[in-house]
């Protein structure tokens, strides 16, 4: 089992909170929330219009030649881009507190959009090609450079809202150029029969409404927030996010490393008693970590992003134990793929997609300042949905 990209995921995860930290500390909550503003809609519009292409890169791999591999990933990124452009300026004509950023939005989806989704569909590419120490590097070089700099103005003291999307969007850069060097540099010795860009595009439309759905029921919340709040508000609620999203990160390593584990067992009694086992360790775990979470979450807001972000500690508890609720989820939903793949991910992905969306339509109706109780309610639900579910079929024993 190739332990790489669990030990890069967990880098990449510290590297994320070091990030977060040395922004909060640089910026005032309204500095931090008109960045959110700024870099979340192009952000969701570059994932929601990629139509399964890293699926269908990495799935044919084998079949693209040099020259049609960048030819396609030129022709991609400037159709997305002008799709995300028209979208963007849309929502920056109709909702106020983007109209408010609404020339940074689009500057920001000028250049963002294209080299962020170049730079997946390379990487997707050398992953098909089993390159996975270059993949795993590209996938590292964002974060750490985002670290490097962002310590480098903050010993400055020139952290601002320009200065960290810049930063942002030169990492980028810079993994987009260490992808194109690495997919050029690879020699396609076994190149099976070519695919045409239809041939990409239905392909890879059958996989993305499972990948939009996964997606939404992690940036939905904040997509929604950054449309109706002011930037003061929403930077607390970033705080809280940041905070909330490390077990939800972790929740993709559990998941993995169950079903890898699993699956190589064959035996279905064999399979549910390992699979059982490791579920109530997990299940303590997870238990004990909302009990700590609860107890000792104003003490860490305060000494690690300082102060003036005391009004997340609130959103920050509620959306954790959510997170932290969501690793039961992944890991149940993992584990069971590990037994039936087909039946038990689409049955995953439709409850997935059901919590994420009612969170969605629920915000709509009540009070922004319920969000996070909602949020962290729709993934327990989820999660214990999934649970039941996986003792119904058998796949956990009691």
């Amino acid at each position: 089992m190739n332990k790489l990209p669990f030990i890069n995921t967990m880098i990449i995860q510290i590297l994320g909170i070091f990030s977060g930290i040395i922004i909060a500390r640089g910026l005032s909550p309204s500095g931090r929330g008109a960045m959110a503003v700024i870099v979340t809609l192009p952000t969701v519009l570059s994932y929601a219009l990629e139509f399964g292409l890293p699926i269908s890169y990495m799935r044919f791999s084998n079949a693209l030649n040099r020259r049609f591999l960048i030819t396609s990933i030129s022709v991609f990124s400037l159709c997305i881009l002008a799709s995300s452009l028209f979208l963007a300026y849309l929502a920056t004509s109709f909702i106020p507190s983007y109209s408010a950023h609404k020339y940074a939005i689009l500057t920001f989806c000028i250049f963002f959009v294209p080299v962020s989704l170049s730079t997946r569909l390379f990487q997707s590419f050398l992953l098909g090609t089993s390159n996975f120490k270059h993949s795993e590097s590209i996938r590292l070089s964002v974060p750490l450079l985002n670290v490097l700099m962002l310590s480098a103005c903050l010993f400055f003291d020139s952290i601002s809202v320009v200065s960290v999307i810049l930063i942002t969007l030169l990492s980028n850069v810079v993994a987009l150029c260490l992808s194109l060097f690495f997919s050029v540099k690879y020699k396609n010795t076994d190149l099976k029969e070519g695919v045409g860009f239809l041939g990409l595009v239905s392909y890879g439309i059958k996989s993305h409404f499972s990948r939009l759905s996964i997606f939404s029921n992690l940036r939905g919340e904040l997509l929604y927030l950054t449309s109706v709040a002011s930037s003061y508000s929403i930077g607390y609620y970033v705080i809280a996010l940041s905070i909330a999203g490390i077990p939800r990160s972790l929740a993709a390593n559990f998941g993995n490393y169950i079903y890898l584990v699993i699956s190589k067992i064959g035996n279905t009694e064999q399979m549910a008693k390992l699979f059982t086992s490791n579920f109530y360790r997990i299940f303590t775990v997870v238990i004990i970590a909302c009990i700590c979470c609860a107890a000792g979450m104003n003490t860490a807001v305060n000494l690690v992003y300082g102060y003036e972000y005391r009004e997340s500690v609130y959103p920050a508890v509620l959306l954790t134990i959510g997170g932290l609720f969501f690793i039961l989820y992944q890991f149940v939903t993992d584990g069971m793929r590990a037994f039936s793949d087909n039946y038990m991910l689409s049955r995953a992905e439709i409850i997935s997609t059901s919590c994420g969306f009612l969170s969605i339509l629920v915000l709509n109706i009540i009070n922004i300042n319920h969000i996070a109780l909602i949020i962290m309610l729709s993934q327990v639900l989820s999660a214990l949905i999934q649970i039941i579910y996986a003792f119904r079929k058998g796949c956990l024993k009691i």
